[in-house]
C-alpha cells in the first residue's frame, strides 16, 4: 500500500488517479502485473511533463491492448520504451489517440522506431501497402493511415531523443516526397492519362527539406506541355484531393498552391514557360525568396530541371540588389502587424508568443539566411541550396556571415520548441502556451522549470533580433530608413506610432515605384496628420491608422488621384476612417465608385455585388454630403425590385408584401433589415412553402424580419387577406398602428380593398399608449439619436399624429406627400428640418464600427462640427417640448 500512496504523490488530481488505479485493478485484473513495474512505470511517469494525462492515456491504452502481460513485461525490461510511452502521452495527443485505436503500433515501434527511411523506401512500402485496393477511396483511406503510422514513428524519435532534429525534418520531407509521389502515379491511373511530363515543385519547409510536425506542404505543379494544361489540371486537383481531403478526422497532409503565379487566380498546374513569363514580367520579390526553397519533390525530373533552368536567374542575379532590405523590413513589419498585434500576455512578452513570426522567431532566421542568398548565390552557386541549415553553413564557411553559426543554434533551438507545440494536437499553431499551467507542463517537456524555459528562450529570441537588426536597420536606404524617425515623430501623439510609421512608409513605397508625384503624397499626409493629432488620444490613433491602412489598400497608380483630387482625398479619409476600406479587400472593383460620387445612381443588375457597389456609394454620398432624395431612395429600390425578381422567378402568384420600417418609407440604409409581412387571398401548405423559398432566398442578401406580421413570431409567415383585416380589427396593438402607418404594399397581384382598410385601422391613435411606449422606449443609456427624448422617435410619433388630426393620412401615401400637406405649420417645417438631420447622424452612426462605445467624438470629425452633443440636446428639447405638447394634454 505504501508503494501506491507514494505513486499516487505523483499526481495533482490524486482522487482521478486513484479512480484509474481502481479501475486497472477490478476491470481489468492486472493488478499484479502492475505493481510488478510499478516502480519503473513512477519513474517514467515522474520524468515526463504531465503525469496526469500520461496515466490517464496509459489506462485507455492498457485497456484496449490485448497483451496486457506482454505489455508489462515491456514495460519492467526495458526502461527506454517505457519512458518513451509515458512520454508520448503526455507530450502529444493526438499520438496518444492514435496508440490507443492502434495499440499494435506500439509494438510495431519495437522494431521500427530506429529506422532511418527515405523517399524510395517509405514509397515502396506504400505502394505494397495500397497494391491490392482497387478504388480510389480506399487508397486514400490507406495512405492517411500510412502517414500517420510513419508519422508516430518519426515523432517518437524525436521524444525519445535518439536523432538530431534535422534527421527529423529530413524523414518528414522524404514522406511527404513519397506521399506525393504515391498520389500523383494514382491521379494519372485514376484520369488514364500516359502522357506524364508534369513534375511537382515544394517550397517552404517542404522545399527546405525541414518539414514540421504540422506544416502545411507548400507546391506547385509544372508541366511541359502548353497544349495539355486542362488534363495536367486535372491530375493536379486529384492530387489536392488525395493528399489533403480530410476523412474520418484525417488527411494526409495540408496543401497550399498559392505559391504559383497570381496564387487562386490561375490554373492550379502551369507550364515552364508560363513560369518562365510571370516571374519576368510580373515576379515580385517575395516570389524570389520563396524560390530559394523550391525543390523537385515528385513526378518527372526532366521537367522539373527545365524549371529550374528558367528560373534561377530571375531568382539569383549577379548584381547586388540592396534593395532588398527594404523588401525584408516591409515584409516583417506586415507580419509584426498582421499576425502579432493582438497577443495578450503577462508572462510572455506579446511580440514574442509566437514562435515563428514573433521577434527573434524562426521567421527572422529565414529572412536573414534567404536575404544573404539573394545577395551572393548569384556568384557564389553553392548559396542556391534550399535548406536553411545548409545556407548558413555556407554562411559561416565562407565568411559572409559572421553570426551564421549562432543563428543556426537559435534556429535549431526554436524549430524544436514549434515541434513541442505542434506535437501536442497536430495543429497548425505557434503559439507559446499562454496559461500558466499549461507553460509550466511545457517547460517541463525540456527538462525545464518555467522560468528557466522562458529565460533561455527570451535569451535565444533576443540574440536572432538583435542580428536580425544589425542587418536590416543599418543601412541608409532612402524609402525606408524613415521608419524609426517617423516611429519617434509619431510616439507622444499616437499611441498605435509603430504601425502608423509602417504604413506611411509602405505607402511611400508604393507611391515611388509607381511614380506618383511625391508632393502630392506629402502634402496629403501632412494635411492628415494635422487634422488627427488634435483628437482626443484615445481616438486618434486608431482613425489616423485607419486612413492609413485605406489608401495602402488601394493600389499606388490611383495615388495621384486620391491625393490631388481635394473631394476624392477628403470623402476617402472618412470613408476610410471607419474601415470601409475593408470593403475593398473583398470587392476591388469598389474603387471606382470614389470617381462617381456625383453622379446619379442608377440599378445596373439585381446581385450581391450590384448591392454592395450601391452600398459602398451611398455611403460615400452620405460622407461627402451628395446624399439626394433619389439616391436615398436607391437601397430601398434594389431592395423592392430584388424581391419582385424573386417571385416572379419562384413563379409565386396571389402574393401582397407590405413593407414596414425603413423599407416602408423608402429609407432602407446600409445592413438595414427588411421588415416585411405576406399576405395571400388563401394560405395552405403550398403557399407557406413558396413563402418560405422567398424568405430564404432574400436572406442571402438580407436579414429578414418577420416580427410585425400577426402575432408575431408565433403567427404563420402568410396571413390571409382577410384575416389580416380582422386581425387589424380585434387582436392589433396601438404600436401596431404606429407601425403600419410607415408600411407600403411594394408587391401585390391581388386586388382587394385592403388599403382602405388599413387606413381605417389605423387613423385612430391613442396618446396614452404612445406615452407608455415612450417610456419603455427612453430606458436606456448613452447616446441614442433615435430612441431619446426628442429624438427621431418623437418626430415620427409627432408627424404621424399631426397627419391624422389633419385628414392627410392614407395608407399607400409616402410620408413626404403626408407632411407636404400641412408643412404650412411652422413646427412641421421644424420637425422635418430636424428630422434630415438626425437621420443624417444616424445613418452616419451606423457605419461607424461598433467597438468604438464613445461615439460622439467620430460624429464631430465626419461632420466637421464641435460641440455636437451640445447642438443635438437643444434640439431635442425643442422637439421633446413639442410632444409633450401634443402626447401630454388630452
Amino acid at each position: 500500500m505504501n508503494n501506491l500512496g507514494n505513486f499516487l504523490n505523483l499526481f495533482k488530481n490524486k482522487t482521478k488517479a486513484y479512480k484509474l488505479l481502481l479501475y486497472i485493478s477490478s476491470k481489468l485484473g492486472v493488478l499484479e502485473s502492475f505493481l510488478n513495474c510499478i516502480k519503473e512505470i513512477k519513474e517514467s511517469l515522474n520524468l515526463c511533463a504531465n503525469p496526469d494525462q500520461a496515466f490517464s492515456y496509459f489506462e485507455r491504452f492498457l485497456e484496449n491492448t490485448t497483451a496486457k502481460i506482454t505489455l508489462f513485461e515491456i514495460l519492467k525490461a526495458s526502461k527506454f520504451y517505457c519512458d518513451l510511452l509515458f512520454d508520448i502521452f503526455a507530450q502529444s495527443n493526438t499520438l496518444s489517440l492514435l496508440l490507443i485505436n492502434h495499440n499494435e503500433y506500439f509494438y510495431w515501434l519495437l522494431e521500427e522506431l530506429a529506422a532511418n527511411k527515405t523517399k524510395l523506401i517509405f514509397k515502396e512500402e506504400i505502394d505494397k501497402f495500397i497494391k491490392s485496393k482497387k478504388t480510389l477511396d480506399e487508397k486514400k483511406y490507406l495512405l492517411r493511415e500510412y502517414r500517420k503510422k510513419e508519422y508516430l514513428r518519426i515523432a517518437s524519435k524525436e521524444i525519445s531523443k535518439i536523432c538530431k532534429s534535422h534527421e527529423i525534418y529530413t524523414e518528414l520531407s522524404e514522406l511527404a516526397d513519397a506521399c506525393l509521389e504515391v498520389a500523383l502515379d494514382i491521379a494519372f491511373n485514376e484520369e488514364g492519362f500516359k502522357d506524364r511530363n508534369l513534375c511537382i515543385i515544394s517550397m517552404g519547409k517542404l522545399g527546405a527539406r525541414e518539414l514540421n510536425f504540422s506544416s502545411d506542404i507548400d507546391i506547385i505543379f509544372v508541366h511541359d506541355n502548353a497544349n495539355d494544361t486542362q488534363n495536367y489540371f486535372k491530375v493536379a486537383q486529384d492530387v489536392v484531393s488525395i493528399i489533403s481531403d480530410v476523412q474520418f478526422g484525417s488527411f494526409v497532409f495540408r496543401v497550399d498552391t498559392r505559391l504559383r503565379p497570381f496564387g487562386n487566380n490561375s490554373s492550379l498546374s502551369l507550364s515552364v514557360d508560363e513560369y518562365e513569363n510571370y516571374y519576368f514580367s510580373f515576379g515580385q520579390v517575395w516570389e524570389k525568396f520563396a524560390l530559394t526553397r523550391a525543390r523537385f519533390s515528385a513526378g518527372d525530373i526532366g521537367v522539373a530541371k527545365k524549371f529550374f533552368s528558367v528560373v534561377r536567374p530571375f531568382v539569383y542575379t549577379k548584381n547586388i540588389d540592396i534593395s532588398y532590405i527594404e523588401d525584408v523590413r516591409s515584409m516583417r513589419y506586415k507580419i509584426k502587424l498582421e499576425k502579432l498585434s493582438n497577443y495578450k500576455n503577462d508572462v510572455i512578452e506579446p511580440l514574442k508568443i509566437n514562435v515563428k513570426l514573433g521577434l527573434g522567431g524562426i521567421r527572422e532566421v529565414e529572412f536573414i539566411t534567404q536575404y544573404f542568398q539573394l545577395i551572393y548565390a548569384g556568384k557564389d552557386t553553392d548559396l542556391q541550396t534550399n535548406s536553411t541549415l545548409e545556407a548558413l553553413d555556407i554562411l559561416y564557411d565562407k565568411g559572409y556571415l559572421k553570426q551564421a553559426r549562432k543563428l543556426k543554434a537559435c534556429y535549431l533551438f526554436l524549430r524544436l520548441v514549434e515541434h513541442k507545440i505542434q506535437l501536442k494536437d497536430e495543429k497548425q499553431t505557434a503559439d507559446l502556451p499562454l496559461n500558466k499551467e499549461e507553460l509550466e507542463i511545457f517547460a517541463k517537456k525540456f527538462g525545464l522549470k518555467t522560468s528557466e524555459f522562458l529565460k533561455i528562450y527570451n535569451k535565444i529570441t533576443d540574440t536572432v533580433h538583435e542580428i536580425y537588426k544589425t542587418i536590416f536597420y543599418a543601412h541608409n536606404i532612402p524609402i525606408f530608413s524613415p521608419i524609426e524617425s517617423l516611429e519617434g515623430f509619431f510616439e507622444e501623439e499616437f499611441s498605435d506610432y509603430k504601425q502608423i510609421s509602417i504604413q506611411l512608409s509602405d505607402i511611400a513605397r508604393k507611391s515611388k515605384f509607381a511614380k506618383s508625384n511625391p508632393a502630392l503624397l506629402s502634402a496629403a499626409i501632412d494635411t492628415l496628420y494635422k487634422r488627427f493629432k488634435s483628437m482626443a488620444k484615445s481616438l486618434n490613433s486608431r482613425l489616423f491608422l485607419n486612413v492609413l491602412s485605406g489608401f495602402n489598400s488601394i493600389l499606388p497608380n490611383y495615388y495621384d488621384t486620391f491625393f490631388g483630387n481635394k473631394r476624392i482625398f477628403e470623402t476617402a479619409t472618412l470613408a476610410f476612417a471607419l474601415g470601409l476600406h475593408q470593403k475593398l479587400d473583398q470587392y476591388s472593383f469598389l474603387v471606382d465608385e470614389f470617381f462617381y460620387i456625383d453622379q446619379p445612381l442608377e440599378i445596373l443588375e439585381l446581385t450581391k455585388q450590384e448591392k454592395e457597389r450601391l452600398e459602398f456609394n451611398v455611403a460615400l454620398k452620405l460622407l461627402s454630403g451628395k446624399l439626394d432624395k433619389k439616391s436615398k431612395k436607391i437601397l430601398s429600390v434594389f431592395a423592392q425590385n430584388f424581391i419582385k425578381h424573386l417571385i416572379e422567378k419562384l413563379e409565386i402568384k396571389d402574393l401582397i408584401v407590405l413593407a414596414y420600417g425603413k423599407l416602408g418609407i423608402e429609407e432602407l440604409f446600409i445592413n438595414s433589415d427588411l421588415d416585411l409581412v405576406f399576405l395571400a387571398k388563401s394560405v395552405d401548405d403550398k403557399k407557406i412553402s413558396e413563402v418560405s423559398n422567398l424568405v430564404k432566398e432574400l436572406n442571402k442578401l438580407y436579414s429578414v424580419d418577420l416580427r410585425l406580421r400577426p402575432f408575431g413570431e408565433k403567427g404563420l409567415i402568410a396571413s390571409e387577406i382577410d384575416y389580416f383585416k380582422t386581425y387589424l380589427l380585434k387582436y392589433a396593438k396601438d404600436w401596431e398602428k404606429l407601425a403600419i402607418q410607415k408600411a407600403r404594399i411594394i408587391y401585390s397581384d391581388v386586388e382587394c380593398d385592403l388599403k382602405d382598410s388599413i387606413t381605417e385601422f389605423a387613423r385612430f391613435i391613442d396618446k396614452k399608449s404612445i406615452r407608455d411606449m415612450k417610456n419603455l422606449i427612453e430606458a436606456h443609456k448613452g447616446f441614442d439619436i433615435k430612441n431619446a427624448k426628442g429624438g427621431i422617435v418623437d418626430i415620427e410619433f409627432i408627424l404621424q399624429l399631426l397627419c391624422i388630426q389633419n385628414g392627410c393620412f392614407k395608407f399607400g401615401r409616402s410620408i413626404e406627400e403626408m407632411i407636404g400637406e400641412i408643412s404650412q405649420i411652422k413646427e412641421v417645417r421644424f420637425l422635418k428640418a430636424v428630422y434630415i438631420y438626425f437621420s443624417k447622424i444616424l445613418n452616419l452612426t451606423r457605419l461607424i464600427p461598433n467597438d468604438i462605445k464613445y461615439k460622439l467624438p467620430v460624429l464631430e470629425f465626419l461632420l466637421k462640427e464641435d460641440n455636437l452633443e451640445g447642438k443635438i440636446k437643444k434640439l431635442q428639447q425643442k422637439v421633446s417640448g413639442i410632444f409633450n405638447a401634443h402626447f401630454l394634454l388630452d
